[in-house]
Order: structure tokens, then sequence, then C-alpha cells
């Protein structure tokens, strides 16, 4: 850009983006009171057979949909309330949340798939849906879920 305050908008625009993405992550392995002390109470939940509890919470312009297991988030999905598709600013900060410490790898860029890794192990897949607009980060299901 050759207009410098064009910019520096620009620039403040971004952070803004990613600064609101990044306070709406969840982690996976957070507890049901980690997860409702970050968002507050969920405006839905439900139970299924298999032990999965779902929870629904929003925060600002984000819906953020939560399976449990044994009280342990193992799954989380992002979209706007609006529909809209999340920018791949708001995709890397939602990644980067999630990855704890981790590094985010592309698995398959045209895919839109991403490998969360920590000591050198899988603990995380995420991919977005373009036709839902969503992020969903899963814990691995190759990792041993004893634990929860």
């Amino acid at each position: 850009m050759k207009n410098p305050q064009l910019l520096k908008i620009t620039l403040f625009i971004a952070l803004l983006i990613v600064a609101g993405a990044g306070e709406s992550q969840a982690r996976l392995g957070e507890t049901s009171a980690q997860i409702k002390t970050r968002y507050g109470e969920s405006f839905n939940g439900f139970g299924a057979p298999n032990g999965v509890t779902t929870c629904s919470f929003r925060l600002r312009n984000f819906i953020i949909t939560v399976d449990f297991v044994k009280d342990k988030s193992i799954s989380e999905k992002y979209h706007h309330v609006s529909g809209r598709q999340l920018t791949d600013s708001e995709i890397e900060a939602l990644l980067n949340a999630n990855a704890d410490g981790g590094k985010v790898q592309v698995k398959d860029k045209a895919a839109k798939e991403w490998n969360i890794v920590s000591d050198a192990k899988v603990v995380a897949t995420a991919s977005y849906s373009t036709k839902e607009a969503t992020l969903t980060v899963s814990q691995d299901e190759v990792n041993d879920m004893s634990g929860f």
C-alpha cells in the first residue's frame, strides 16, 4: 500500500479482529467450569447417550459450541453469529489460542485442515467448513482418551 494512513488503518482493524478472535477460545481439555468462567452460562446444552454433553456459548459476535466427555472439552466449534465466513486472521488466532504452547501445522491448505502438535505428537486436528462457516478444533482421535 502506498498510502501510509490507509496502511495504519488496515493494520489497526486486523489487530482488532485478531484480538477479538483470541478471546473467543476455550481450550481442549478445559473443564465446563473453566469454560463457563470464560464465557458465562451456556444458552443451551444437551447430553447424548454416548456420554457427550454439548453446550453453546455466545461471546460478542461468536458462537462457541463445546463438546464435553467426563467434564473435559474434546471438541470446539467457532462461528460468527451473523453466519459470515471467518477471516484467515480469525482462523489463525483461534488455532494459535487452541495450540496452547504447541505448534499449528498445515495439513492440507486447499482443504483448510491443520494439526496442532505438542511434544512431537498430534494432539488436535482442525478444519474449516466454508459451507457452514465454522472452524472445528477436536482432540485427535488417535490420542488416548483414558484421562477423559
